[in-house]
């Protein structure tokens, strides 16, 4: 479990790299050039879109994705605590990840198999196991252990 959790938290952290670069570079010369490549294809001409649609499109997109990869880093670390919620709500973003990637290509495919690989770590047996024990080791309710006070009483003053 400790491989999988650290594989979720550093792909969130390569892609909020990654949005952050890619907004950084959204203004270059270099991005203009890759956006009128890409509006050239048949496929992009369709959409009918100008340089600054695709490029306001671009943004939306950086900013989702950053947003997804901030929510997974966060669940990643829960996931290392054993929380159980964290681990579901990990697989549904997975999920839509998945589907969302399955349209930017080939070189999105990668990504795809990434983060669906890493999900299913969090559903096999030993990870099954792992989080039931996490939940056993807890105890019922909020508070003190039985016989406890909270918080406990001051200690009497040391008269010497």
């Amino acid at each position: 479990m400790t491989f999988a959790g650290v594989q979720i938290v550093l792909g969130s952290v390569l892609v909020l790299v990654a949005a952050f670069n890619g907004m950084a570079q959204l203004r270059s010369t270099e991005m203009r050039e890759a956006l009128n490549k890409m509006l050239q294809m048949e496929q992009a001409a369709t959409l009918n879109l100008t340089l600054e649609s695709a490029r306001t499109l671009a943004k939306y997109t950086l900013l989702a994705s950053g947003a997804a990869a901030a929510v997974s880093l966060v669940l990643g670390i829960f996931v290392m605590r054993r929380d159980r919620s964290a681990r579901l709500a990990l697989t549904i973003m997975g999920g839509l990840i998945g589907l969302v990637t399955l349209a930017g290509g080939p070189a999105a495919w990668v990504v795809t198999a990434y983060v669906g690989a890493a999900v299913l770590l969090l559903w096999t047996k030993a990870a099954r196991t792992w989080f039931a024990s996490a939940k056993s080791e807890q105890t019922p309710g909020w508070g003190p252990p039985p016989g406890q006070t909270w918080p406990p009483p001051p200690s009497p003053p040391d008269r010497r």
